[in-house]
């Protein structure tokens, strides 16, 4: 499992990039992709600066026609893309 931001991997995972969206409660969706993702947990492209450990819903477009929905949780964050996105290692509770 990953402890920190140069851990490459959380788990054994395949390389794919999915499109997905993720929210906090009670606020609205937002979009995600995934660089990375296992049955474990992902690596995950976000437009927000998440404190380690915070848990939030995010659902991830596997085809057309199936979406999987998951609670993840942050283990850790960095910024990319001058700072404008942040790649986040989770893992699902």
């Amino acid at each position: 499992m990953a402890e920190s931001e140069h851990d490459r991997r959380v788990s054994s995972r395949v390389e794919e990039i999915l499109n997905g969206w993720w929210r906090r409660d009670g606020e609205k969706f937002r979009r995600c992709k995934t660089l990375d993702v296992s049955m474990d947990g992902a690596l995950v492209v976000l437009d927000t600066e998440l404190e380690d450990e915070t848990a939030f819903e995010i659902h991830l477009d596997m085809d057309a026609e199936w979406s999987v929905a998951l609670n993840a949780v942050v283990l850790w964050q960095r910024p990319i893309f001058f700072g404008r996105q942040q790649l986040t290692a989770v893992n699902y509770r």
